[in-house]
Protein backbone atom coordinates (compact mmCIF):
# COMPACT_ATOMS: atom_id res chain seq x y z
CA UNK A 1 0.00 0.00 0.00
CA UNK A 2 2.90 2.36 0.61
CA UNK A 3 3.43 2.41 -3.39
CA UNK A 4 -0.54 3.68 -4.07
CA UNK A 5 0.35 7.07 -1.21
CA UNK A 6 3.68 7.41 -3.16
CA UNK A 7 1.49 7.59 -5.98
CA UNK A 8 -1.00 10.06 -4.93
CA UNK A 9 1.63 12.28 -3.81
CA UNK A 10 3.37 12.58 -6.72
CA UNK A 11 0.74 13.64 -9.09
CA UNK A 12 -0.44 16.23 -6.26
CA UNK A 13 3.21 17.45 -5.87
CA UNK A 14 2.70 18.38 -10.64
CA UNK A 15 -0.13 19.90 -9.76
CA UNK A 16 1.12 22.20 -7.03
CA UNK A 17 4.44 23.14 -9.21
CA UNK A 18 2.01 23.62 -12.61
CA UNK A 19 -0.01 26.16 -10.53
CA UNK A 20 2.93 27.84 -9.31
CA UNK A 21 4.72 28.70 -12.29
CA UNK A 22 0.68 30.16 -14.22
CA UNK A 23 -0.62 31.89 -11.02
CA UNK A 24 2.50 33.64 -9.90
CA UNK A 25 3.04 33.58 -6.34
CA UNK A 26 5.80 31.89 -4.14
CA UNK A 27 7.06 27.68 -4.35
CA UNK A 28 8.62 26.84 -1.17
CA UNK A 29 10.65 23.47 -0.48
CA UNK A 30 11.38 22.04 3.02
CA UNK A 31 13.58 19.40 3.76
CA UNK A 32 15.59 18.38 7.37
CA UNK A 33 15.43 16.25 10.38
CA UNK A 34 12.17 14.82 11.33
CA UNK A 35 11.26 12.57 14.29
CA UNK A 36 8.06 10.57 15.55
CA UNK A 37 7.23 9.82 19.13
CA UNK A 38 3.68 6.94 18.37
CA UNK A 39 1.94 5.24 20.41
CA UNK A 40 -1.35 3.51 18.52
CA UNK A 41 -3.04 0.40 20.27
CA UNK A 42 -4.39 -0.63 17.04
CA UNK A 43 -0.61 -1.70 16.38
CA UNK A 44 1.00 -2.17 19.64
CA UNK A 45 0.79 -0.92 23.22
CA UNK A 46 4.52 0.05 22.73
CA UNK A 47 5.84 3.89 22.03
CA UNK A 48 7.57 3.54 18.54
CA UNK A 49 9.98 6.02 17.75
CA UNK A 50 11.66 7.00 14.72
CA UNK A 51 13.22 9.34 11.96
CA UNK A 52 11.83 9.95 8.48
CA UNK A 53 14.46 9.70 5.34
CA UNK A 54 13.82 10.88 3.13
CA UNK A 55 11.17 13.59 3.75
CA UNK A 56 10.22 16.92 1.95
CA UNK A 57 7.61 19.48 2.14
CA UNK A 58 6.09 21.71 -1.07
CA UNK A 59 4.01 25.02 -0.35
CA UNK A 60 2.34 27.30 -3.14
CA UNK A 61 1.87 30.47 -1.46
CA UNK A 62 -0.54 33.41 -3.25
CA UNK A 63 -0.27 36.79 -0.73
CA UNK A 64 -2.99 39.70 -1.83
CA UNK A 65 -2.54 43.06 0.15
CA UNK A 66 -5.19 41.33 2.49
CA UNK A 67 -5.60 37.67 1.77
CA UNK A 68 -3.36 34.80 2.00
CA UNK A 69 -3.89 31.56 0.48
CA UNK A 70 -1.39 28.39 0.48
CA UNK A 71 -1.85 24.75 -0.22
CA UNK A 72 0.73 22.21 0.84
CA UNK A 73 1.93 18.62 0.08
CA UNK A 74 4.41 16.71 1.99
CA UNK A 75 5.92 13.24 2.57
CA UNK A 76 7.57 11.58 5.41
CA UNK A 77 8.77 7.83 5.31
CA UNK A 78 9.90 7.07 8.87
CA UNK A 79 12.07 4.41 10.08
CA UNK A 80 11.05 2.82 13.55
CA UNK A 81 13.51 1.60 15.96
CA UNK A 82 17.14 1.30 14.85
CA UNK A 83 17.63 -2.26 15.94
CA UNK A 84 18.45 -5.18 13.52
CA UNK A 85 16.66 -7.68 11.77
CA UNK A 86 16.82 -10.89 13.37
CA UNK A 87 16.08 -15.29 12.77
CA UNK A 88 13.43 -16.52 14.23
CA UNK A 89 11.71 -19.85 14.06
CA UNK A 90 7.72 -20.42 12.95
CA UNK A 91 6.50 -22.74 16.23
CA UNK A 92 4.71 -24.91 13.49
CA UNK A 93 6.53 -25.45 10.94
CA UNK A 94 10.18 -25.01 12.62
CA UNK A 95 11.32 -22.73 9.32
CA UNK A 96 13.71 -20.01 10.22
CA UNK A 97 12.33 -16.72 9.15
CA UNK A 98 13.54 -13.17 9.24
CA UNK A 99 12.04 -10.20 11.12
CA UNK A 100 11.00 -7.29 8.90
CA UNK A 101 11.29 -3.74 9.56
CA UNK A 102 8.51 -1.28 11.26
CA UNK A 103 8.36 1.38 8.82
CA UNK A 104 5.71 4.25 8.40
CA UNK A 105 4.75 6.36 5.60
CA UNK A 106 2.54 9.62 5.22
CA UNK A 107 1.85 12.37 3.17
CA UNK A 108 0.18 15.15 4.63
CA UNK A 109 -2.13 18.09 3.06
CA UNK A 110 -3.61 21.07 2.98
CA UNK A 111 -5.47 24.61 2.03
CA UNK A 112 -5.99 27.62 4.21
CA UNK A 113 -7.24 30.95 3.18
CA UNK A 114 -6.74 34.06 5.77
CA UNK A 115 -7.65 37.69 6.26
CA UNK A 116 -5.41 40.39 7.36
CA UNK A 117 -6.23 42.44 10.36
CA UNK A 118 -5.24 46.09 9.82
CA UNK A 119 -1.65 46.52 9.93
CA UNK A 120 0.07 47.43 13.07
CA UNK A 121 3.50 48.47 12.74
CA UNK A 122 5.89 45.67 11.16
CA UNK A 123 3.74 42.63 12.44
CA UNK A 124 0.78 41.40 10.53
CA UNK A 125 -1.55 39.27 11.94
CA UNK A 126 -3.81 36.85 9.45
CA UNK A 127 -6.81 34.62 10.92
CA UNK A 128 -8.41 32.15 8.48
CA UNK A 129 -9.10 28.55 8.27
CA UNK A 130 -8.30 25.46 6.37
CA UNK A 131 -8.57 22.03 5.12
CA UNK A 132 -5.89 19.02 6.39
CA UNK A 133 -5.77 15.97 5.28
CA UNK A 134 -2.96 13.11 6.27
CA UNK A 135 -2.71 9.73 4.42
CA UNK A 136 -0.82 7.30 6.98
CA UNK A 137 0.20 3.79 6.19
CA UNK A 138 1.71 1.43 8.25
CA UNK A 139 3.95 -0.97 7.93
CA UNK A 140 4.20 -3.39 11.40
CA UNK A 141 6.92 -5.53 11.18
CA UNK A 142 7.77 -7.36 14.42
CA UNK A 143 8.00 -10.78 13.39
CA UNK A 144 5.22 -11.32 10.92
CA UNK A 145 4.50 -7.72 8.60
CA UNK A 146 1.21 -6.14 9.24
CA UNK A 147 -0.02 -3.21 7.62
CA UNK A 148 -2.60 -0.61 8.78
CA UNK A 149 -3.27 3.15 7.86
CA UNK A 150 -4.62 6.20 9.52
CA UNK A 151 -6.52 8.95 7.49
CA UNK A 152 -8.38 11.79 8.28
CA UNK A 153 -9.69 15.18 6.51
CA UNK A 154 -10.17 18.17 8.93
CA UNK A 155 -11.63 21.58 9.19
CA UNK A 156 -11.20 24.26 11.40
CA UNK A 157 -9.43 27.61 11.85
CA UNK A 158 -5.69 29.20 11.63
CA UNK A 159 -3.48 31.78 12.22
CA UNK A 160 -0.41 33.38 11.37
CA UNK A 161 1.78 35.99 12.44
CA UNK A 162 4.74 38.07 10.86
CA UNK A 163 7.50 39.68 12.39
CA UNK A 164 10.06 41.86 10.13
CA UNK A 165 12.80 42.76 11.62
CA UNK A 166 13.95 44.26 8.77
CA UNK A 167 13.37 45.06 4.39
CA UNK A 168 15.01 41.12 4.11
CA UNK A 169 14.27 39.43 7.15
CA UNK A 170 11.11 37.92 8.33
CA UNK A 171 9.76 36.21 11.50
CA UNK A 172 6.54 33.95 11.74
CA UNK A 173 4.19 31.39 13.16
CA UNK A 174 1.37 29.79 12.14
CA UNK A 175 -0.91 27.50 13.95
CA UNK A 176 -3.51 25.70 13.07
CA UNK A 177 -6.73 23.02 14.71
CA UNK A 178 -9.30 21.51 13.10
CA UNK A 179 -12.83 21.00 15.01
CA UNK A 180 -14.14 18.60 12.97
CA UNK A 181 -12.99 15.95 10.82
CA UNK A 182 -13.55 12.61 9.07
CA UNK A 183 -11.59 9.65 10.55
CA UNK A 184 -10.64 6.42 9.01
CA UNK A 185 -8.56 3.68 10.54
CA UNK A 186 -7.14 0.06 10.27
CA UNK A 187 -9.79 -1.95 12.71
CA UNK A 188 -8.94 -3.60 15.58
CA UNK A 189 -8.96 -7.00 13.94
CA UNK A 190 -6.59 -5.79 12.14
CA UNK A 191 -7.66 -8.50 8.99
CA UNK A 192 -10.90 -8.49 9.45
CA UNK A 193 -13.80 -9.45 6.56
CA UNK A 194 -14.07 -5.15 5.99
CA UNK A 195 -10.35 -4.98 5.63
CA UNK A 196 -9.65 -7.96 3.32
CA UNK A 197 -12.41 -6.53 1.14
CA UNK A 198 -11.87 -2.85 0.94
CA UNK A 199 -7.97 -4.11 -0.60
CA UNK A 200 -9.33 -6.67 -2.80
CA UNK A 201 -9.38 -4.68 -6.02
CA UNK A 202 -5.35 -4.36 -5.70
CA UNK A 203 -5.97 -0.79 -7.28
CA UNK A 204 -4.57 2.48 -6.01
CA UNK A 205 -7.86 4.74 -6.17
CA UNK A 206 -10.25 1.86 -5.37
CA UNK A 207 -8.31 0.66 -2.40
CA UNK A 208 -7.69 4.20 -1.07
CA UNK A 209 -11.63 4.94 -2.14
CA UNK A 210 -12.33 2.00 0.13
CA UNK A 211 -10.44 2.68 3.59
CA UNK A 212 -11.62 6.26 3.40
CA UNK A 213 -15.35 5.35 3.13
CA UNK A 214 -15.25 2.94 6.32
CA UNK A 215 -14.54 6.14 8.14
CA UNK A 216 -16.49 8.55 10.98
CA UNK A 217 -17.09 12.16 11.75
CA UNK A 218 -15.26 13.12 15.02
CA UNK A 219 -15.12 16.11 16.82
CA UNK A 220 -13.14 17.62 18.86
CA UNK A 221 -13.72 15.32 21.77
CA UNK A 222 -12.46 12.14 20.03
CA UNK A 223 -10.37 13.52 17.46
CA UNK A 224 -7.70 16.15 18.07
CA UNK A 225 -4.70 17.18 15.92
CA UNK A 226 -2.42 20.59 16.41
CA UNK A 227 0.36 21.81 13.91
CA UNK A 228 2.82 24.76 14.95
CA UNK A 229 5.22 26.19 12.68
CA UNK A 230 7.82 28.90 14.01
CA UNK A 231 10.51 29.95 11.81
CA UNK A 232 12.30 32.85 9.90
CA UNK A 233 13.38 33.47 6.47
CA UNK A 234 15.67 36.42 4.96
CA UNK A 235 15.61 37.78 1.48
CA UNK A 236 18.28 37.03 -1.49
CA UNK A 237 17.97 39.32 -4.25
CA UNK A 238 14.34 39.47 -5.97
CA UNK A 239 13.21 35.79 -6.04
CA UNK A 240 14.61 33.80 -3.30
CA UNK A 241 14.57 32.99 0.50
CA UNK A 242 16.18 31.13 2.50
CA UNK A 243 15.18 30.38 6.17
CA UNK A 244 15.06 27.82 8.72
CA UNK A 245 11.41 26.73 10.30
CA UNK A 246 10.30 24.36 13.50
CA UNK A 247 7.47 21.84 13.47
CA UNK A 248 5.59 20.64 16.23
CA UNK A 249 2.21 18.05 15.30
CA UNK A 250 0.27 16.61 17.82
CA UNK A 251 -2.72 13.96 17.06
CA UNK A 252 -4.64 12.07 19.54
CA UNK A 253 -7.59 10.11 18.08
CA UNK A 254 -9.48 7.98 20.91
CA UNK A 255 -11.61 5.23 18.18
CA UNK A 256 -11.66 2.54 17.57
CA UNK A 257 -8.30 2.15 20.16
CA UNK A 258 -6.13 5.78 21.13
CA UNK A 259 -3.45 7.16 18.92
CA UNK A 260 -0.95 9.51 20.04
CA UNK A 261 1.38 11.08 18.28
CA UNK A 262 3.89 13.46 18.47
CA UNK A 263 6.26 14.35 15.12
CA UNK A 264 8.73 16.93 15.50
CA UNK A 265 10.68 18.59 12.84
CA UNK A 266 13.49 21.28 12.10
CA UNK A 267 13.76 22.07 8.39
CA UNK A 268 15.92 23.93 5.89
CA UNK A 269 13.23 25.98 3.40
CA UNK A 270 14.10 27.41 -0.13
CA UNK A 271 11.21 29.99 -1.44
CA UNK A 272 11.25 31.13 -5.11
CA UNK A 273 8.79 33.39 -5.92
CA UNK A 274 7.45 33.53 -9.68
CA UNK A 275 6.01 36.32 -12.18
CA UNK A 276 2.82 35.33 -13.31
CA UNK A 277 2.67 34.13 -17.01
Amino acid sequence: MHHHFKFLGCALFGLIVTAAAAQGGALSLNTGAHVIARQDLVLSPMVQNGWAFPNVAITYTHQGSRVRQAASLAYDGYLIGNKDTYTFYELTTDKAATTAPTNFLFVDLSYEAQWALPDSGATRVMLGGGLYGQLGSLNQGYTYPSFGYTIFFGIGPSVRVQHKLDERTTLFGDFSLPVLAWVARSPYAFNDDAFIEDQSSHKTLPTLGAFISDGRWASFGSFRRALLHLGAERQYGTRWCLGLQYGLEYVDISQPQRLISFRNSLDLTATYRFRRS
